[in-house]
């Protein structure tokens, strides 16, 4: 029994019980008076590879994005034990004194000062004057 192929026209090709749909599909195709399928011409495959490398792209973006995350997460699991250890109250005993510190070099380079001579009249040291 022939395969039958209808057209929206409403004309009915006739082929043969053992053709293929690629060939039913090429004959009317020709049929009708359209072009063939050109899926792997130049301007297809040039647009295919862009598509290809924007998608590699994307993925070691990707990639790169969760190796970061994983960094931060590790570095996030790391916290309650430093806050744990007391390593928070070291920093911060460490800004209170740094404050001090700097507080006591500002006071000594704003006040004045008196040079302290020995017997000889050597100098021996500094006495600030606030």
């Amino acid at each position: 029994m022939p395969k039958l192929a209808q057209l929206h026209t409403g004309e009915v090709l006739e082929f043969p019980d053992d053709a293929s749909d690629g060939i039913m599909d090429r004959a009317v195709r020709q049929h009708l008076g359209l072009p063939e399928p050109t899926d792997f011409d130049e301007e297809n495959l040039a647009l295919r590879q862009q598509q290809v490398a924007a998608v590699a792209n994307v993925g070691a973006r990707i990639e790169a994005l969760e190796m970061v995350l994983a960094s931060v997460e590790q570095k996030l699991d790391v916290l309650p034990a430093i806050a744990d250890s007391g390593v928070k109250e070291a920093v911060e005993g460490l800004g209170a004194r740094l404050d001090v510190l700097a507080n006591v070099v500002l006071t000594a380079l704003t006040a004045d000062k008196v040079l302290i001579k020995d017997n000889n009249g050597n100098p021996t040291g500094v006495k600030v004057v606030l």
